[in-house]
């Protein structure tokens, strides 16, 4: 079986759609699906990347939703 990545990626394209990994999601399941892998990994690091025309509130929701005390946000 192939291990789980070690690193989560959410994508914010600019139309606005968040994908974590490959998978669109909206707000609420980003933040149901994250929360679950940092339960079995604290440290887990997650890449926050946004397309160059996304409006960069978009980016602080998803930033805010993360929280502060994650320390894996890239």
């Amino acid at each position: 079986s192939l291990a789980e990545p070690k690193t989560k990626a959410v994508t914010i394209t600019a139309q606005g759609q968040l994908f974590l990994d490959t998978y669109p999601v909206t707000m609420q399941e980003l933040e149901s699906r994250l929360a679950g892998f940092r339960a079995a990994d604290p440290e887990l690091p997650v890449v926050v990347k946004g397309d160059s025309t996304v409006q960069y509130q978009m980016v602080m929701d998803v930033l805010d939703m993360l929280g502060h005390s994650h320390r894996g946000i890239q």
